[in-house]
């Protein structure tokens, strides 16, 4: 019983992304790999509006424009953190 009232007090901070979110607009910097124990992950340096560079993963499969607009979901965390952002595709 206390494990579980233990578990239900510390939900909140372990699960992070239930804050608000937004969508926000970036030009493509550049394209890294991150090692992993699956390969290497592909990572996008996204300059923002605001001249922030940010990191965002993107899959394999996704083609790589450098220079080119790109719209990102930014997820903010609900009590601490950093932004999370989630490649949302090319703007046309």
């Amino acid at each position: 019983m206390v494990v579980f009232i233990s578990l239900l007090t510390l939900f909140p901070f372990v699960h992070m992304n239930l804050g608000d979110t937004y969508l926000t607009t970036g030009t493509v910097e550049t394209l890294t790999g991150v090692p992993s124990d699956e390969g290497d992950k592909l990572v996008m340096l996204v300059r923002l509006e605001t001249d922030q560079v940010v990191r965002v993963r993107i899959r394999r499969s996704t083609n790589y424009k450098q220079g080119e607009i790109v719209s990102l979901k930014v997820i903010e965390p609900k009590y601490f953190g950093t932004n999370k952002y989630k490649f949302n595709g090319y703007v046309n």
